[in-house]
């Protein structure tokens, strides 16, 4: 007898290692332990060993692509005007 389409089991999760999270992101080690401490990141820990789910790193990706990239143009425009000197009011140059 066939299996019906709508009796799915459910998707294993997958555990990564940190290596392999930052690989995924293409960005360092510790950039993934700073995004875990500070609760962006979700990981599990098993005795010793730290790892990030699957579903949890899609979220995470999920979440960052949806936040406003705060080094565009308007940051930017104001970091240069926070450097730029104060002019006197009466300086007329």
């Amino acid at each position: 007898m066939c299996s019906d389409d709508s009796e799915k089991s459910p998707r294993r999760k997958r555990f990564l290692k940190i290596p392999s999270v930052a690989e995924e992101l293409d960005c360092s080690e510790r950039k993934v332990w700073r995004e875990i401490e500070s609760g962006n990141l979700k990981a599990h820990y098993f005795g010793g060993a730290t790892r990030v789910s699957s579903d949890d790193l899609e979220d995470y990706i999920r979440r960052a692509r949806d936040m406003p990239d705060l080094d565009k143009d308007d940051s930017k425009d104001a970091r240069k005007k926070s450097k730029e000197p104060k002019r006197d009011e009466n300086d007329e140059s």
